[in-house]
């Protein structure tokens, strides 16, 4: 999407992803870098939150989503419920967060709901105990699906109009349980609310997996021609309220911008966007070294199709 600003167009994001906290989890999951993020963990303040989403007041008609995740686990932020008030307050809309609901304890839900709440991504791979837990290692099975349940049921029964996503990371361990998992999860989620099992396939983003192929479930899918929503729909921010080129730079080696300083949508639209864009148009992928391996176009256009 465009605006017009100063007499220039703008290509202005419809998901922005505010980090709250980072390098802080309860779980050290075979597909995540946390290691390298732990190393400088930072959660921020309620204050740091609110002025930085002030940055984006200008832009906030085309802002259909707001994120308060990326590399961390967000019901480790205390401030969590405080930050969803004042995001729903100024007026943002579809606040959301992806978990592992490893703390999404009882106490949680009718908080999170109330605050305002419009979708939260449980992040649940496996119908199994030994499936779920070999993925998101550290975590325990029964504790997860029994917060989910307890999510679900409080939000049916105050009806709070939260949807629920359940997110089924599809690789070579858990292929075999997609179907009875999307049995099996349809069965306690009510589409009415938008509720809905979302298979979405593991991403290879820069070297952040080390040994990809051996967990990767779509071997021989085409990698090559898939417009990046990270470069052209997605604009993250990170804690500190750096510009973030995308998921694949998880490490900021690229230094695009802080928006306490600058204004967000120019550096969404600075010369390296720009050309990460450019290249991206003309097929010239491979020549970007943080694009060339990145399946993350890949594994967003699959989910498209998931959902037609």
């Amino acid at each position: 999407m465009k605006t017009n600003r100063d007499q220039m167009d703008y290509i202005v994001p419809n998901h922005l992803l505010l980090e709250t906290i980072k390098g802080v989890c309860t779980a050290r999951c075979v597909m995540c870098d946390i290691k390298t993020w732990a190393k400088n963990p930072h959660i921020q303040s309620a204050e740091l939150f609110t002025d930085i989403l002030q940055k984006f007041i200008p832009y906030q008609k085309d802002i259909d989503y707001l994120s308060l995740f990326w590399r961390g686990e967000p019901l480790l932020d205390k401030e969590l419920v405080a930050k969803i008030k004042i995001a729903k307050s100024m007026g943002f809309r579809s606040v959301g967060f992806s978990t592992n609901c490893t703390e999404l304890s009882i106490d949680r839900p009718r908080e999170l709901m109330e605050a305002g709440l419009d979708t939260i991504i449980c992040c649940v791979d496996g119908i199994h105990k030994e499936t779920h837990e070999a993925i998101r290692i550290g975590t325990n099975f029964d504790v997860v699906v029994d917060n989910v349940l307890g999510f679900i049921s409080i939000r049916n029964i105050c009806k709070y109009p939260t949807k629920v996503i359940i997110r089924f990371l599809r690789q070579k361990s858990n292929i075999h349980e997609e179907y009875d998992f999307t049995q099996a999860w349809n069965s306690v989620l009510n589409p009415l609310y938008g509720d809905a099992v979302e298979p979405f396939p593991v991403v290879e983003c820069n070297g952040n997996i080390k040994d990809y192929s051996s967990i990767d479930a779509l071997d021989g899918v085409e990698t090559m021609n898939y417009t990046c929503k990270e470069l052209f729909q997605r604009m993250i921010v990170t804690s500190e309220g750096n510009v973030n080129l995308c998921c694949g730079d998880g490490s900021e080696t690229i230094k695009m911008g802080n928006v306490l300083n600058q204004d967000p949508i120019e550096i969404y639209n600075n010369p390296i966007f720009t050309k990460y864009r450019e290249y991206f148009v003309a097929g010239r992928k491979q020549e970007l070294d943080i694009c060339k391996n990145c399946t993350a176009p890949r594994s967003h256009k699959l989910k498209e199709v998931a959902n037609v």
